[in-house]
């Protein structure tokens, strides 16, 4: 199944029907103005933000003003990658078609500079596994226990062979548990190929697939700076009834519909607070506005580049949506089914005057991998 993202994420008929099997639970935050209803359980956020998380500068920072322009996932066989505005490369396997889902799933993960390391992290988007052995052509190359979080990490030595032998391997295995199963490596040797070529690697010695004795690139892409408003430890007031019931009129999100009723607040500077209005769920994704108030008037947020969730020229919605205090981070993570194989990921900062794409990740594929790639980083600093 191939996931539409960016634009339209998800017809809309898609997540009324979801909203008949909506499991129970509550949502409510601190200052959190609630009433109780039937609600999906809010899934837990990937960590994504890779690069995003604020920084202290060495010296007063400056805001690049770049557009938020993410990069794409490349598909090759049952392989797909993305390497980021930053060149930070990110590998994975899928099922070998969409009617099914892989048992195992391999993320391979690379940064752009000339002594990068690699990592392969091994895991399943099902259930938990207590011991696995991965084997290519017969040889037995990495083993871990994923236990609940269903997934280890390998690297050093170990990552580079593994990652090379997949490049020129004709099979893989996979001991789960006891019993051992294939694992399609058709596309692999394409994927970390076109990782070589994104990073400057193709033909040197640090090359994934043809290596050679020609230098590496010198300098990685430069990130875009974001500055960010400064963080405030100001406590935000819920809006008052009258406010709530004509920012629900203005956005279309009417009280009665699925899931829980909030308008989660959160002060975002001095004079800026933040409301996350919820507009409904379905069984996996959890609708919210966000909207900005300033002496008592309330306006949509605005975003640089604005999160869709529905049909195309839908209005920007946040799915699943959570604003950490500690960090200034707004994220937004819309699974495309219930398992999380498949969706996009974004994470944003306030800048005083709008929310900035600090960080994205997406998989459009629905087959099984176990990690988003990162289409999209910067550097967040507070001055």
């Amino acid at each position: 199944m191939r996931y539409p993202v960016l634009v339209s994420l998800l017809p809309v008929s898609v997540l009324v029907a979801a909203t008949a099997c909506s499991p129970s639970g509550n949502t409510g935050a601190p200052n959190d103005a609630t009433v109780p209803l039937e609600t999906p359980a809010r899934p837990k956020p990937r960590p994504i933000a890779r690069g995003a998380a604020p920084q202290a500068p060495a010296e007063p920072a400056v805001d690049s003003k770049a557009r938020p322009r993410p990069t794409s996932v490349k598909t090759f066989g049952a392989w797909g990658i993305a390497c980021d505005n930053g060149a930070y490369c990110n590998a994975v396997s899928m099922a070998p078609d969409d009617s099914s889902i892989a048992e195992l799933s391999l993320a391979i993960e690379r940064g752009p500079a000339a002594d990068a390391p690699v990592s392969v992290t091994i895991g399943t988007p099902g259930s938990a596994l207590r011991r696995v052995v991965v084997a290519i052509d017969g040889t037995p190359l990495a083993s871990g226990n994923p236990g609940d979080d269903r997934r280890f990490t390998v690297t050093g030595p170990v990552a580079m062979t593994l990652a090379r032998r997949l490049a020129t391997g004709t099979a893989m295995t996979a001991r789960l548990d006891g019993r051992t199963i294939p694992v399609v490596i058709t596309g692999a040797a394409a994927a970390l190929r076109y990782a070589d070529a994104q990073q400057g690697r193709a033909g040197t010695p640090g090359a994934l697939v043809a290596t050679g004795d020609t230098p590496p690139a010198t300098t990685p892409p430069a990130l875009p700076t974001i500055l960010a408003a400064p963080l405030t430890d100001r406590r935000a007031q819920p809006p008052a009834a009258p406010l709530v019931a004509q920012m629900r009129q203005r956005t279309g999100c009417a009280a009665d519909q699925f899931g829980p009723v909030t308008n989660e607040t959160h002060a975002l500077d001095a004079t800026t607070d933040l409301v996350l209005l919820s507009c409904g769920s379905g069984a996996y994704n959890v609708i919210t506005r966000a909207l900005i108030v300033r002496d008592g008037k309330a306006s949509e947020a605005p975003f640089d580049l604005p999160p869709q969730f529905g049909e195309r020229g839908a209005k920007a919605a946040l799915v699943n949506a959570g604003y950490d205090p500690k960090t200034g981070l707004l994220s937004s993570y819309a699974k495309g089914r219930g398992i999380g194989d498949c969706g996009v990921g974004q994470d944003y900062v306030w800048d005083g005057t709008r929310f900035r794409l600090a960080e994205m990740r997406m998989m459009g594929d629905c087959r099984g991998a176990i990690t988003w790639p990162v289409i999209w980083r910067t550097t967040v600093a507070r001055n």
